[in-house]
């Protein structure tokens, strides 16, 4: 009976540090993941109005028009982008969409790539 106690003792204290190896590995796979990925927060606005807002983590390396296309349906051409969640851009109004990062006017979304913490502001406005 001792012999059968001291077995299972032991098996239980194996389990138990098994499930502790996977548990930080886990814990540091989670980590590693939190390092690979950003937080940046997406506003879209239709003159001076609020009409959206995201906060959103994405992949270090990430253009600004690749975050942009996961947070809404995106339209562009040649470039520039032409319609932003259902808002278009309006040539005979003049009315295109422009956007800042961190409150710096900014050219090219598809090679401004982000950083944590970034704040990209999409504006539809006359131009």
């Amino acid at each position: 009976m001792n012999k059968l106690v001291k077995k299972l003792g032991l098996l239980f204290t194996v389990i138990l540090l098994s499930l502790g190896a996977v548990g930080i590995a886990d814990a540091n796979h989670s980590h590693v993941q939190a390092a690979k990925t950003i937080r940046v927060t997406y506003t879209l606005k239709n003159n001076k109005k609020t009409i959206a807002k995201k906060n959103i983590r994405v992949k270090k390396h990430t253009t600004v028009l690749a975050a942009l296309k996961k947070c809404w349906k995106v339209k562009s051409s040649g470039g520039f982008v032409t319609s932003i969640h259902g808002y278009s851009q309006n040539k005979s109004k003049k009315l295109y969409w422009t956007y800042t990062v961190n409150g710096k006017w900014a050219n090219a979304a598809n090679k401004v790539y982000l950083h944590n913490k970034d704040r990209v502001v999409w504006t539809r406005s006359k131009f």
